[in-house]
């Protein structure tokens, strides 16, 4: 017995000897001079770390509580043979003022910084050169989230937007990693908001249903819901069709919304262009057919109607539950549509607008309401897409191409367009407003266009970059503790270049605002070279900075705003200017913006609009007639119909001429300088006049 023992012991003895062997040799692959990049090396199953960036936890002892402090610190100790970083940020926001202090404190929390470089560094060596400093405890790469779950959807695999794999699409490589991330921001959010589209749609398809919102205030049966499938299809719940207002809304039995020109309760149509936008956003994951939307739990509202009916649309939306509108058309934005998207805003509405497919450095007119995201397209390279429109109207990019989606009676197909940037940009907006509801549409709006990804190879301005879902639910979730996101926004079209000075207008506003500064610099992309000290007063609505372009060479520069609040929040919008004085320009055209019934006669509107593009008058100047850029500002419109009102504004020289050339309208009130340059005549004139030839003439002599 004693004997059995005694083995016994010797060999758990061996058993410890070799486990400790086998420990202290792992530790000497894992760490330089005992120090370890830890977690990683012994978990070797991760795939994949995050690209330019890694964790460094300063020994205790070391001052970098405060980020300016880290920043210090790590510069001072900092090698030669390094790579070069591009920031420092706080992991942990562990400060004296923070909760629970003295807790992280005593963990070390307050001692961990991360430092970013180039992207093409590699992350593994770099970590073991930081890990070799007596400043330093630990270094590590940061392993990139693993989603937990990828739906079940047959044709989610196409979906390159999703998860960029490079060969998504049959026959067509792609470039890997160039996506959305929405796997990755589904493990944080699966959306619950309301968003409707304003198209007629397949609403019983197979991909949608489960996503198609119910009025349960017109369940009249009270059995939870609206829609029952009955003989093979989907119907509206026989039992709820009762005939009545019940919800008291003003319209009978709208069940899932309402079709406002025809005035009935079933918004569907063998039209297929509102089907395949829905699917893109919001298609039901994981149900084992077809594709996935980006917002994996978020409903449709179904709305449709003519654009004699849009204000209707919009009202209808917002009294009814919408938190996000999605315009995949163009359009131009009457007054009476101004209102309704002022009254949309009003009630924190996030709205979005597809640019528009004509290749051209010009925006979807929808766009002038600076309130709204308006979204280029990006391609499956990340590139920004040949067709999409550009400029700096543009906010953000979101995917245009290769889109596989949903269409009418059970149908899948690919589709093109910024049609579906609009749509997956909204998509995007449902996970973030899901997981901070409390942000106002400009918060979404800065939020994401603070969490873009760049755009590859740009050679024209775009929009801040192209989405990324899992960076822009990740803001979400974080602001969330605060109630807020700051709010960053240029506004594109106040933005004027007067007196060799670009004044800079927009909002640089947060709840807890610290400051904001405006950077500059040659390049179109570019980070800024030169940038204003940090002015300490926010701005809500109003001049931001007066830029001095006199000393500015020809060329093209980058413009950035960036507001901080005091929980390290950052904000970020950005603006293109061109620097370019040497050109002319062919003069001003008229375009043709309404709907023609007879070949030169028009019926709705007429514009007359800048023909600067070729010659290129530098942004902010505008082309007079005789062909020459200047400071002046120059718009015009004529509406057609009974009544017609002109306003121009032109050189003096130039009014007699105008006003000769109008003679042939019914002139009942012209007032000549209310400002100088300025003419505004309503007139009479019967619908058949060739307002168009008018015009054209004018502008041809």
């Amino acid at each position: 017995m004693l004997k059995e023992v005694l083995i016994i012991i010797a060999t758990l003895v061996l058993i410890s000897s070799c486990s400790q062997q086998g420990l202290e040799d792992t530790t000497g692959k894992i760490g330089l001079d005992n120090k370890e990049i830890r977690s990683l090396e012994r978990n070797k199953e991760y795939p994949e770390f995050e690209k330019g960036v890694i964790n460094v936890k300063f020994k205790q002892g070391y001052d970098v509580i405060s980020k300016e402090s880290a920043i210090s610190l790590t510069r001072e100790i900092k090698k030669s043979n390094f790579a070069d970083m591009t920031s420092v940020e706080k992991v942990f926001r562990a400060k004296p003022t923070t909760k629970n202090y003295n807790t992280k404190s005593q963990m070390g929390l307050q001692n961990w910084v991360r430092i970013k470089f180039s992207e093409n560094i590699d992350v593994w060596t770099e970590a073991k050169k930081w890990s070799e400093l007596n400043e330093v405890e630990i270094a590590e790469p940061i392993p990139k989230r693993i989603p937990l779950e990828y739906p079940n959807d047959p044709q989610f695999t196409y979906q390159w937007h999703h998860e960029n794999t490079g060969d998504n699409i049959p026959s067509l490589p792609s470039t890997p990693g160039v996506d959305l991330d929405t796997p990755e921001a589904w493990d944080l959010e699966k959306g619950n908001v309301i968003i409707t589209n304003y198209e007629r749609v397949d609403w019983r398809h197979e991909d949608l249903i489960d996503n198609i919102w119910q009025n349960l205030d017109e369940d009249y049966d009270g059995d939870g819901h609206v829609l029952e499938y009955i003989e093979g299809e989907w119907r509206f719940d026989p039992g709820d069709e009762n005939g009545v207002d019940d919800d008291n809304n003003g319209y009978i039995d709208d069940f899932i919304g309402w079709d406002i020109s025809r005035d009935i309760n079933d918004p569907s149509s063998d039209y297929t262009h509102g089907t395949k936008t829905v699917g893109a956003m919001l298609a039901t994951p994981n149900n084992n057919k077809g594709v996935a939307g980006v917002c994996w739990n978020c409903k449709l509202m179904v709305i449709s109607g003519t654009g004699m009916y849009f204000q209707e649309q919009i009202e209808y939306s917002v009294d009814n539950g919408v938190k996000i509108i999605t315009m995949s058309f163009m359009s131009s934005l009457s007054e009476a549509e101004r209102d309704a998207f002022e009254y949309a805003y009003q009630q924190g509405i996030v709205m979005f607008a597809g640019a528009g497919n004509n290749g051209e450095e010009d925006a979807n007119n929808l766009c002038e309401f600076e309130p709204l995201n308006c979204v280029s397209g990006s391609d499956i390279f990340g590139k920004i897409i040949d067709f999409s429109n550009y400029g700096n109207e543009m906010d953000i990019s979101a995917p245009a191409d290769h889109v596989r989606t949903t269409s009418n009676e059970n149908n899948y197909l690919w589709a093109w367009g910024t049609s579906f940037s609009s749509p997956i940009a909204a998509g995007v907006a449902g996970l973030v407003m899901s997981q901070n509801p409390s942000l106002s549409p400009y918060e979404v709006k800065s939020l994401m266009q603070t969490s873009v990804d760049k755009i590859i190879e740009p050679t024209k301005y775009a929009g801040m970059g192209v989405i990324n879902a899992e960076r822009a639910v990740d803001l979400a979730k974080n602001s969330e503790q605060y109630g807020h996101f700051p709010i960053a926004i240029i506004e594109e079209s106040d933005t004027i270049i007067e007196n060799q000075q670009l004044n800079i207008y927009g909002v640089a506003d947060s709840t807890d605002f610290i400051y904001y500064k405006i950077g500059y610099g040659p390049g179109l992309y570019e980070e800024p070279q030169i940038s204003t000290p940090e002015i300490l007063v926010p701005v809500e609505e109003g001049l931001l900075y007066s830029l001095d372009l006199s000393n500015l060479e020809e060329d093209e520069y980058h413009i950035y705003l960036k507001v901080k609040d005091i929980n390290d929040q950052i904000a970020i919008d950005d603006f293109f200017l061109k620097r370019d004085t040497s050109q002319t320009c062919k003069g001003w055209i008229p375009t043709e913006t309404c709907s023609i019934n007879q070949p030169n006669y028009c019926t709705g509107n007429l514009e007359i609009t800048n023909n600067c593009q070729e010659c290129g008058c530098p942004t902010g100047l505008s082309c007079n007639l005789n062909g020459s850029c200047s400071e002046q500002s120059i718009s015009s419109s004529l509406s057609g119909g009974k009544e017609t009102k002109l306003n121009l504004i032109f050189d003096k020289t130039v009014i007699d001429r105008i006003l000769e050339s109008i003679k042939p309208i019914e002139k009942t009130e012209t007032t000549k300088e209310i400002v100088p340059g300025l003419i505004t005549i309503t007139g009479k004139h019967s619908q058949r006049i060739n307002l168009f030839e008018l015009i054209s003439n004018l502008f041809s002599k």
